[in-house]
């Protein structure tokens, strides 16, 4: 078995361990992908340096086409192997044209908002007109690839040429060469979000034959077979690194090439590569990846599944285990796209690499669309996968998946009509989860003879690694989940499943057990009650397994009509402004309560229409698709809308008064988008027990009401004259990074009657503004910012902070965590309120522009601040404001004082201001202590309130103190300067610690610390020893009581103290005979004028040895003492000489 397999089995297994010890933590798993496949290429290049210098060849070789194979490892039997790229009527073959303005749906979907990352070949072209700065290379590879640049293209050109516009042409792009891919996908990878979403990897590992211009080469291994190549259908160690990211990173799908090697049949000495099946390699055979075969492009539109052609190149599966490859085709031949030459060059290339950016571009579609349509939410991987599958058109000879195409052709317009449609009745997008031992039902009632279809996808923890072989059979699959659809005489529908060991056989229905995909279609269910079923077998691995499942079917109790704008100019009441299709004929019926209202793109043929209400009117759902200018004229009438409102155009304003009401049920969890929308003249209301709405878009709108319900903003700016919350029924209005201002000079905001929830909420003021700020009870997490307005605050609660300049006036007992005001500003108080400031307060005023505060009336107002601190102010007028609390407040030499208690006068160098912090509060540790008072100081005095300690004073600036005991000591600091005292007392709380206990050793004539340690600091009679940070020491700084301190993150711990009495090396040598040494039993002694022998240990204590007379000179026993250092001290005539020994 390789050497470099076994290695790395180890430590895939690794993984799965820490996965499931750590459960969630797909961060750090992320970062131990990137230390796998690290440790991985670092053998590898090994083994190519080797390889390199007895082949004498590059490591990156360029082929008749102008595209490279580059060099990435060699076999443990010396076989090199190689990685090497994949290569107007896409579009419409996709159906991507019908997300596009012009469209059926009524769309115009271009990628805004989207970010992509490729890995390729080499440098893309960054210049190009079709993308020129939308494009950021990541890395620095040399000279511009004509590959990458067709690849990119393909995905987001802007179609300066028409006929190479990309699939997503307003969607920007991250480029990389494949070298290092692992390690920077990772580095991309989140495990929320905030993660690339999708990435293109058109390039795969140089497998079998390859025809380089005339010369056919086969890149088997004959160690191995020498008629197969093994990498075919072999899940390698880049296949389970690409499922850990996968598995770890749930929002980001990596959309890979089949390969082109069904065109490689060789030179005849060994058969073709696909013959005709099995021969996609390696990379992409990984599960939780999208793999993309190529397909020839559609002539005409589609009709039945053998307008679907596959091409001569494209790659076929199954996997070795037996799945489902490629998952998905696209067109991938003849495809006109940007290429390098120039900035403004394009041509025509084949390939599957042209397949997988298509599909890529496509996919980034769909992901702005459900975005737009969820508040800014995204797919995961898994749906956005599950949803290309379950709507792809069917391709092959027979019904279901096959080994050449996959799962069929990519469909962007039956994709984005499931988004469109999702209802949770008829059509369901969901993302859940399974626990072990949980089975998930879902109830259906469909309608008799209408078809039920529904997939599953979920991203499978990674599987082992095998030793390289031919076909092995071990199944990758970890977590086994089962899809089924029972009826109430409980008989089982089967999802689809493949024979791999009849490759060309039709697919049948049954227990598929191999793969991560699973898709059940009923042509003809009965008219009966159904329930659709997500099990698993076995144990689940980390206990639990995420899945994604697409539903779609005609529910029997689905009482909803969808009713399509075709009047223009028109009034809502009226049936002949309304259609049951787009564009189509009156239906001369207005749509109820239950039906759901579309405006398309056939509801207009021009700008400037109006839609107009002559009565109240309601409906279930409102959807906006319209690009043109319109107007909405309510006429003071009211528009009830049971569940969700999406304005995907930008281009609605109102001209007329009038009211939406959402009128919610404890089922309701909708959006309401009003995109950039100016609205005000409309006011929204909200009113349902226990109803959830996601209010998305930058608009402007007259008022907001909240009767009853949750509602949620997010990082969005909106305009608006009022938000009340009226009632006394239960209501909660959250925000998060919500920016909120006046729709005109005025704004009223009444929190007190709801619960706020969120977090960076801004109010913003500009100049001339008056608002009204009510916050009641609530935590109003986030600012407001003064532009030069004016904004009363009322209530009881507690506001973040305030900043700027302008008016702010205050009326109640509030807390403050920051005021922050500007020079010229006023701050006025009520008379007998307390403003409660527990962090900065910071007034910047100057001499030509002071900040008054005052507080109108007989009393004073208080300003009470919470944080010891030292406040310098200076240039203010106050009038009947008292200030305490902990801080000492120096208004300034300047400023004007009226009826204000407590405020020094003073120049602010003078003010004594005792202050400190401590760090490593622990157990068994030295805190230090660090003096932050400021002043004319020129005295410290420390009581550390540990009263079993005998230094428990200390009066230098910095000490450190090791507390006797545990808990909480109060710590007092007074300070001086020569004739006023100051004293500050602070709680010190120590915490546990992990830290061991120490000790100091002798070894070598030095101080060790007997354990070792992240860092350390040597500390002599209770001071620190500079420059002591290693784990041993001399005895240069003299006698006294030695200790080491060692660090983690948090503490330290003092190890016990070792005493130094005496330590001479100053001794006069004398020519004196001392054997052996090292000594183990007797050490001899000789010279005749010995007077006086002494053996000490090296800190100076004598060692008990009675020295035994001999005829030369003396014999000391030293058999019975510990190994070590020692010093001999020999008197001789009126001279003292000094030995070092060593027992051993």
């Amino acid at each position: 078995m390789p050497r470099l397999v076994i290695k790395y089995m180890v430590f895939i297994a690794g993984l799965m361990v820490s996965t499931e010890s750590l459960g969630q933590n797909a961060a750090r798993n992320l970062l131990r992908v990137d230390s796998a496949y690290q440790a991985q290429q670092l053998e590898a290049n090994i083994r190519i340096e080797q390889y390199l210098k007895k082949n004498r060849i590059g490591r990156v070789a360029y082929r008749s086409d102008g595209t490279i194979m580059a060099l990435v490892d060699v076999s443990e039997s010396g076989v090199p192997i190689y990685i090497k790229s994949d290569n107007a009527g896409v579009a419409t073959s996709l159906s991507v044209d019908q997300l596009r303005n012009g469209g059926n749906l009524g769309l115009n979907l271009e990628g805004q908002g989207i970010q992509v990352a490729i890995w390729d070949e080499g440098k893309v072209r960054n210049d190009h007109i079709e993308y020129n700065g939308r494009v950021a290379q990541m890395d620095s590879p040399s000279g511009f690839n004509r590959h990458a640049t067709h690849v990119m293209g393909t995905i987001l050109g802007a179609g300066i040429n028409s006929n190479a516009k990309g699939m997503a042409p307003k969607a920007t792009a991250l480029a990389y060469d494949f070298f290092s891919d692992v390690s920077e996908m990772t580095s991309q990878a989140k495990p929320d979000q905030t993660s690339i979403i999708l990435s293109n990897h058109s390039y795969g590992t140089l497998s079998g034959w390859d025809k380089n211009g005339s010369v056919w080469t086969w890149y088997g291994d004959a160690s191995i077979s020498s008629t197969r190549d093994w990498k075919f259908g072999f899940y390698n160690s880049t296949s389970g690194l690409y499922d850990e990211i996968a598995y770890n990173a749930p929002y980001y799908l990596i959309v890979k090439s089949a390969g082109n090697d069904n065109s490689d049949t060789g030179d005849g000495s060994k058969p073709p590569d696909c013959d005709p099946f099995d021969c996609i390699p390696t990379n992409g055979v990984a599960k939780n990846i999208l793999t993309v075969g190529a397909v020839k492009k559609l002539t005409d539109p589609y009709t039945n599944p053998s307008d679907v052609q596959i091409t001569s190149f494209s790659s076929f599966g199954p996997t070795d285990d037996g799945r489902i490859k490629p998952d998905i085709v696209a067109p991938g031949q003849n495809v006109f796209s940007s290429t390098s030459a120039s900035a403004s060059s394009y041509e025509a290339l084949s390939g599957t690499s042209m397949s997988a950016p298509a599909t890529t571009g496509t996919l980034v579609l769909l992901q702005e669309l459900y975005k737009n349509l969820h508040g800014g939410n995204l797919m995961k991987a898994a749906t956005l996968k599950a949803l290309v599958i379950h709507t792809a058109r069917e391709a092959g000879e027979n019904d279901g998946p096959d080994y050449r195409f996959g799962w069929g052709l990519l469909d962007a317009e039956a994709a984005a009509k499931t988004i469109i449609d999702s209802d949770d009745l008829n059509v369901f997008v969901k993302e859940l989860s399974i626990n072990n031992g949980e089975v998930y039902e879902l109830n259906l009632q469909p309608k008799e003879n209408t078809k039920i279809t529904s997939t599953l996808v979920w991203n499978d923890p990674a599987g082992q690694v095998l030793a390289p072989a031919l076909n092995p059979t071990t199944k990758m699959l970890k977590n086994d989940l089962d899809l089924r659809l029972v009826d109430d005489g409980n008989t089982m529908q089967f999802p689809w499943k493949l024979d791999p060991s009849n490759p060309a056989a039709a697919a049948t229905k049954g227990d598929n057990a191999i793969d991560n995909i699973e898709k059940l279609e009923l042509d003809n269910p009965e008219p009966r009650n159904y329930k659709l079923r997500v099990s698993h077998k076995g144990t689940l691995i980390n206990g639990k397994q995420d899945f994604s499942l697409i539903i779609t079917y005609t529910s029997l109790i689905d009482s909803r009509v969808s009713y399509y704008w075709i009047g223009n100019t028109g009034n809502w009441d009226n049936g002949a402004n309304w259609s049951l299709s787009s564009g189509g004929v009156a239906a001369n019926v207005v749509p109820g309560s239950d039906d759901k209202v579309v405006f398309d793109e056939n509801s207009f043929t021009s700008d400037n229409q109006i839609v107009s209400l002559t009565q109240p009117q309601q409906c279930y759902s409102l959807r906006w698709f319209a690009n043109e200018q319109i107007s909405l004229s309510l006429n003071s009438h009211q528009l009830t809308i049971k569940d969700g409102l999406n304005l995907l155009s930008k281009n609605i304003s109102s001209i007329t008064p009038g009211v939406i009401l959402f009128e919610g049920t404890i089922a309701t969890d909708a959006i309401v988008n009003l995109n950039d929308n100016n609205l005000d003249d409309l006011a929204l209301k909200f009113s349902g027990l226990d109803a959830r709405w996601q209010i998305t878009g930058d608009f402007k709108i007259d008022q907001i009401e909240v009767i009853e319900g949750n509602v949620t903003i997010g990082e969005h700016h909106i305009q608006l004259n009022d938000f009340i919350a009226s009632g006394i029924l239960s209501k909660t209005l959250t925000l998060n990074r919500t920016t909120l201002s006046g729709v005109s000079n005025t704004l009223s905001l009444d929190f007190s009657n709801v619960l706020l929830d969120g977090e960076e909420i801004q109010i913003e003021v500009p100049s001339l503004a008056t608002y009204n700020l009510d916050v009641g009870t609530n935590t109003f997490d986030g600012s407001i910012e003064l532009m030069g307005g004016q904004i009363t605050v009322t209530g009881s609660g507690v506001i973040q902070s305030v900043n700027g300049f302008g008016v702010l006036i205050i009326d109640g007992n509030l807390i403050w965590d920051d005021i922050v005001l500007n020079q010229g500003t006023t701050l006025n108080i009520k008379e007998g309120t307390t403003q409660v400031i527990t962090g900065v307060f910071d007034l910047q005023a100057s001499v030509a522009n002071r900040i008054t505060i005052v507080s109108p009336g007989s009393s004073v107002a208080t300003i009470m601040l919470e944080a010891h601190n030292k406040i310098c102010l200076d240039n203010l007028n106050i009038e009947n404001v008292a200030v305490t609390g902990e801080a000492t407040v120096n208004a300034g030499t300047n400023s004007k004082l009226i009826n204000s208690p407590n405020w020094l006068q003073a120049s602010c160098s003078s003010i004594l201001f005792p202050d400190f912090d401590f760090e490593f509060n622990c157990e068994k540790a030295s805190v230090f202590f660090k003096d932050k008072s400021s002043g004319p100081i020129v005295s410290w005095r420390w009581n550390f309130g540990d009263t079993n300690s005998n230094q428990n004073l200390a009066t230098t600036a910095n000490p450190i103190h090791f507390f006797e005991g545990q808990g909480q000591f109060d710590v007092s600091l007074e300070i001086s300067d020569g004739v006023n005292n100051r004293q500050y007392t602070k709680k010190v709380q120590l915490n546990e610690t992990i830290l061991p206990a120490n000790k100091v050793e002798l070894s070598n004539g030095r101080l060790i610390s007997f354990l070792p340690a992240n860092k350390y600091q040597w500390v002599l009679n209770g001071e620190l020893l500079q420059d002591t940070n290693l784990r041993s020491i001399d005895f240069t700084a003299g006698q006294g009581e030695y200790a080491v301190l060692t660090f983690d993150e948090n503490c330290n711990r003092r190890s016990d103290t070792f005493l130094v009495t005496a330590v001479n090396g100053d001794y006069k040598v004398e020519p004196i005979e001392v054997y052996p040494n090292p000594v183990d039993h007797s050490l001899f002694i000789e010279d005749g004028e010995i007077n006086f022998i002494k053996l000490v240990n090296y800190v100076g204590q004598e060692v008990n040895t009675k020295p035994v007379s001999t005829e030369k000179g003396w014999r000391l026993d030293v058999s019975d003492l510990p190994a070590g250092i020692y010093i001999l001290k020999i008197q001789s005539s009126n001279n003292w000489s000094a030995r070092r020994i060593v027992v051993r």
